[in-house]
């Protein structure tokens, strides 16, 4: 039928009502899912999923990832102790992933800036 809702399955609702997610930043570029979820469980934190973001072009790392726990509370916790904390060198940054907020575009009525957000100005015929 056009135009219905899309029926979302129950076990997609349970992931968002049951879990939370964090965000887990300035990791080094030889970072891997297997050895995050090593030092988390190291820590006492035992993250549901471990989602660490790649450059799809060369594989590594992108300096960042986003961890699942199972409840708010352990989420909570797992950002205040992981804040700061020295991972192979780097102090990492954890936030609630609900905080991360990408930064504001330019206006789009800018004749100074072209879509793309580079400098070109208006065309002159």
């Amino acid at each position: 039928m056009v135009g219905a809702p899309i029926a979302r399955s129950s076990s997609h609702q349970e992931h968002e009502t049951r879990m939370s997610r964090i965000y887990l930043g300035n990791l080094p570029m030889s970072a891997d899912e297997a050895a995050l979820r090593e030092f988390l469980v190291e820590c006492g934190r035992t993250p549901a999923k471990v989602d660490l973001k790649k450059k799809a072009a060369t594989g590594r790392s992108r300096g960042f990832a986003f961890v699942d726990f199972d409840s708010e509370e352990a989420a909570a916790a797992a950002i205040t102790e992981l804040n700061g904390k020295t991972f192979v060198g780097r102090e990492l940054r954890a936030a609630d992933a609900k905080a991360i907020v990408a930064p504001p575009r330019e206006s789009e009525d800018d004749p100074y800036h072209d879509r793309r957000g580079r400098r070109g100005g208006r065309r002159r015929r």
